[in-house]
């Protein structure tokens, strides 16, 4: 599986930081073996537009994400996904 997250403010939004955690307890990786399921972790700069397609493309079965999601009617650019890097992966 793949966890990706945002733990730290970025510019309007505040700190999640019970995310590394959260992903901690989730994804088991590397010589923890607290998670339940084996795979990797991206966290905060680590998070971005790429690496998620890169983990999409690499066809984890399970793919959590610990974010903030503006939804926002108007166009397709009104509603996004925000990044660890701090960009906006909207849906077009």
């Amino acid at each position: 599986m793949a966890g990706l997250g945002v733990s730290k403010s970025l510019v309007g939004f505040s700190a999640l930081p019970a995310v590394p955690a959260e992903l901690e307890r989730i994804v088991r990786h590397g010589a923890d073996d607290d998670g339940v399921l084996d795979g990797v972790v991206l966290l905060s700069s680590a998070f971005t537009g790429a690496a998620l397609l890169d983990v999409l493309d690499a066809g984890y079965p399970v793919v959590h994400i610990g974010s903030h999601v503006v939804f926002s009617p108007g166009t397709e650019r009104s509603s996004y996904l925000l990044l660890g890097d701090g960009r906006h992966l909207d849906p077009g």
